[in-house]
């Protein structure tokens, strides 16, 4: 599925990246998305999470969540389904 095609209804592969660290424990809070965090150049912590997401409102609540544990938000980036 590419972007031109997505609607607001359909699930989508999603790569997003936050400042901070948030252990792969919190899986099940982000719908099962993967998480790994490692050190940027500047030895930050970065968390990436990367997975389906059911629709748009489900994204939302992903990034609300996010806000709500103060993760600053670096990139939500939609994916080819194959690189999950």
């Amino acid at each position: 599925m590419t972007s031109s095609n997505l609607t607001m209804k359909d699930s989508a592969t999603y790569r997003i990246v936050v400042q901070g660290r948030l252990e792969a424990n919190w899986e099940d809070w982000f719908s099962g998305m993967k998480i790994t965090t490692d050190l940027s150049s500047t030895r930050l912590a970065v968390t990436t999470l990367r997975g389906e997401v059911t629709d748009q409102a489900a994204l939302h609540g992903i990034l609300n969540t996010l806000y709500n544990l103060g993760l600053l938000l670096i990139e939500v980036r939609l994916q080819p389904s194959r690189e999950a």
